[in-house]
């Protein structure tokens, strides 16, 4: 093999193997018809029959869209939203989670604006009501 040969095959090889999972949770496989991932951010997204799996902690999860977001310590499924960790199961347009899914929210928000993670902990705010 030529030494041009040589450094196309390289190149080649490091443009395979560049990860589109940045940023994703240790031991989870993301898979889908499309996938794009930001190394400097550590986001990934991926869109089109997505699944996420980490079976050492039996998760498994679809949708339309997944996003990791690991600055903001979030995954976000939306679009058919289905997820079971352990023994819990969301199904939902949406589902957010935090990026070790200690903590997941099944809502029906507009999935282009999420909300925090951090706020998942947080009470629900109910209205008080009086009896007449």
């Amino acid at each position: 093999m030529s030494a041009i040969g040589a450094g196309v095959f390289a190149a080649a090889i490091i443009v395979a193997s560049t990860p589109a999972d940045a940023g994703m949770p240790r031991g989870a496989v993301l898979s889908a018809d499309e996938q794009t991932g930001d190394d400097t951010t550590g986001t990934t997204i991926a869109r089109g029959n997505a699944v996420i799996t980490i079976p050492e902690y039996a998760i498994s999860g679809n949708a339309d869209v997944i996003e990791v977001w690991p600055k903001r310590n979030e995954i976000l499924l939306k679009g058919r939203a289905n997820l079971t960790v352990g023994r819990r199961h969301y199904a939902s347009d949406t589902v957010l989670c935090t990026l070790d899914f200690d903590r997941c929210s099944s809502t029906a928000a507009d999935a282009a604006d999420p909300q925090p993670a951090a706020l998942l902990s947080e009470p629900p705010v109910t209205a008080a009501t009086t009896p007449w």
